[in-house]
């Protein structure tokens, strides 16, 4: 066949393909416009789930009259006018496609009164100009959706689940946006009303995002240059399965980007169990001039110019999570505003022990601390017969500023139990152990500085030509933790490794961690692949099941994960401590019934 131009009007529905996939696309244009017109309230409008019929109002600065047929012009706007703008975006909306778009594939009938005219004008479907009674602000009705090209409109869902997805993408916005008041109406009904909340956004992520996680999620605030990453954090404890209460945004604009998904997912590795998911409400403002929102049609993705924004948001949220329990207790929490987030991997060097305003009882043996290279000798101290209850004291000194408070007993040969002010405690044995020993793994030290043992023969990894190269830019890296190498083709022969790794299946750690390297985020996912192999070690090394522990043991254990980053969780996620408060144990026996 001949090449030809296509008419406008064909290009046009192409185009509104890419930009109106379901009444959902439609509802975000919309706002999106409401809120570059500086709206502060805003009307959403949805008849059968946006199907049959969509309306948006609001009190913007409104279109001037002579502009009003223009609008729904391709690639007409009042949001760009050069090319340097286009790599400099301030607003939500600047293609000039969402109206177009509408336009060429529903009804659409616009009132608008401009904030410096004196009357409203309303453009019809028909592409007239007719006097409108509209007060202020901008009324947008669509209607007859997909009417031009009915085979889309097959492809819609039911009406719920139409709902569903426009709902979605108004919460999305309202979070963002607290200073604004938006309404829902679902087939004339109130829905949703989001009152503007100016100071507190906190009530703004009750209403949207839930009771509990406005009530767990810890606040964050971190600074470096001209970035800034703010929102709010649930708790390792709070986990979910689904990732519906996942809300990125760059700008103000929500978005689903993989960087910042992979980012944040890494910084909580260590603490998820298993497949769960954890809730966050996050944004990250840069210079609009750093960051490309017009990489997809929709503008759900963005490109980063700057490298370092994965490390920036991986390590501003570790900082944020893994805090010591004692910390956490007291609200001694570290101020987050700092000028090394980009080299500074705080997930090693999150353990760091500290001098304690408590120590144990004066009658108490010295301390022996539970550490990763005296664990053989502390294990020598340790019964092989198991034990199903062993009291301490009946009356134990309690150490008042201990989170975790005085261990009373060993219960069943896995569980710690112990009285602080609050109630009672139950820890893990193992999995608290599990914990400080994988911290201290992960620490600069115990990779840079553990001795390193040189292999009699080397040993041979076998890669194709395009994997050698990549490993030649590898081996600097593996050189600084002790893993030295050289390459005669086709092998990448190793030479010496730290000794943590003796036991190590070489070739699986390090063909995996070469894959990750090859990829766009390779340096902190190389050396999270070589801690899942340590994190392993440590697990083998700690405290196992049906062990007894002696008092001093117990209670140097309760002091270091009290000192321990995360020490609420294994590195598999499992929770090492659970508190039963005294009201908690009160309202169980029905005391002061």
């Amino acid at each position: 066949m001949r090449i030809k131009k296509l008419s406008s009007h064909l290009a046009n529905q192409i185009a509104a393909g890419e930009v109106v996939e379901r009444p959902a696309s439609i509802v975000k244009e919309l706002l999106e416009n409401s809120l570059d017109a500086q709206a502060t309230q805003i009307n959403i409008y949805l008849y059968k789930g946006g199907i049959e019929g969509i309306d948006i109002s609001d009190n913007g600065t409104g279109i001037h009259p002579e502009d009003l047929l223009l609008s729904t012009h391709p690639h007409a706007t009042s949001k760009l006018s050069d090319t340097d703008h286009l790599f400099n975006i301030h607003t939500f909306g600047f293609r000039g496609e969402a109206l177009s778009s509408i336009h060429s594939i529903a009804k659409l009938t616009i009132q608008s009164k401009h904030k410096e005219s004196d009357s409203a004008w309303e453009l019809t479907h028909k592409g007239e100009i007719i006097p409108s009674t509209l007060r202020e602000g901008t009324k947008i009705k669509i209607r007859e959706l997909f009417y031009s090209i009915p085979a889309r409109k097959h492809f819609l869902k039911s009406p719920n689940t139409e709902y569903q997805h426009c709902l979605k993408i108004i919460h999305r916005i309202a979070l963002i946006h607290p200073q604004v008041h938006i309404r829902l109406y679902a087939d004339e009904k109130c829905v949703l009303d989001c009152q503007p909340f100016k100071e507190n956004t906190q009530q703004r992520l009750q209403q949207i995002i839930g009771k509990e996680f406005a009530e767990n999620a810890k606040p964050i605030e971190v600074k470096y240059d001209n970035w800034s990453l703010t929102g709010w954090l649930s708790p390792s404890s709070v986990a979910k399965k689904t990732t519906d209460k996942q809300f990125w945004y760059v700008n103000y604009r929500a978005v689903k980007d993989r960087l910042l998904s992979a980012a944040t997912r890494r910084a909580y590795a260590d603490l998820m169990h298993n497949h769960s998911q954890p809730e966050f409400f996050l944004h990250l403002q840069i210079p609009p001039e750093e960051v490309d929102v017009n990489v997809h049609p929709g503008k759900l993705e963005v490109r980063f110019r700057q490298n370092e924004i994965f490390p920036f948001v991986q390590n501003s949220i570790k900082k944020q999570l893994f805090q010591p329990i004692n910390e956490q207790f007291s609200g001694a929490t570290e101020s987050l505003v700092s000028s090394n987030f980009l080299t500074e991997n705080t997930a090693q060097k999150a353990y760091s022990p500290r001098v304690q305003s408590y120590s144990p009882s004066s009658n108490s043996a010295q301390r022996t601390r539970l550490d990763y290279q005296s664990f053989k000798n502390i294990n020598q101290h340790l019964a092989e017969q198991p034990i199903d209850f062993q009291p301490i004291s009946t009356t134990p000194e309690l150490i008042p500023d201990a989170p975790l408070g005085q261990a009373i007993s060993y219960i069943h040969g896995a569980f710690i139990l112990a009285v602080n002010a609050k109630g009672l405690v139950i820890v893990d044995a193992h999995a608290a152990h599990e914990r400080i020993l994988y911290e201290q793994i992960k620490t600069q030290q115990a990779l840079e500085n553990q001795p390193v043992q040189t292999l009699i023969e080397p040993h041979k990894i076998h890669l194709n030509l395009a994997d050698l190269e990549t490993a030649k830019n590898f081996a600097p890296l593996l050189e600084n933790i002790g893993i030295k190498s050289d390459f005669k083709s086709p092998y990448w022969q190793i030479h010496s490794i730290p000794n943590i790794l003796k036991d190590t299946d070489l070739t699986e750690l390090l063909t995996a961690s070469l894959t990750e390297y090859a990829k766009e985020e390779h340096t902190e996912k190389t050396i999270e692949t070589l801690y899942q192999i340590l994190s392993t070690k440590a697990c083998h090394q700690a405290v196992r099941a049906n062990r007894v522990l002696s008092p001093v043991e117990m209670n140097e254990l309760l002091r270091q994960v009290e000192e321990c980053s995360a020490g609420e969780r294994c590195n598999h996620g499992r929770p090492t401590w659970h508190q039963i408060t005294l009201k908690e144990l009160n309202q169980f026996f029905f005391r002061g019934q």
